[in-house]
């Protein structure tokens, strides 16, 4: 996925627990708000396979996290590591 367009969020609301590239809201055909470290940011214009679209097309659910977690990592190296045996 590549961003084209985003914009910082006006309306800072403040999060508990605040994990960053936690999708907060999804505003359909406007964009995706994720958490950062400090606020927030819209994403609104992607590419995402060989496609231009509006992140909320994409990104439908509150439940996602943007980008890769340690869990991931750790998995990903777990595989490699057997692979290498």
């Amino acid at each position: 996925m590549i961003v084209w367009d985003s914009e910082i969020a006006k309306n800072l609301r403040v999060y508990e627990g605040r994990i960053q590239g936690r999708i907060a809201v999804v505003h359909k055909k406007y964009g995706v708000e994720v958490l950062t470290g400090d606020g927030s940011i819209i994403i609104k214009n992607i590419h995402y396979e060989d496609k231009e679209i509006n992140a909320s097309e994409v990104i439908t659910s509150v439940k996602k996290t943007l980008g890769i977690s340690i869990v991931e990592i750790y998995e990903t190296l777990m595989k490699f590591l057997e692979q290498q045996k």
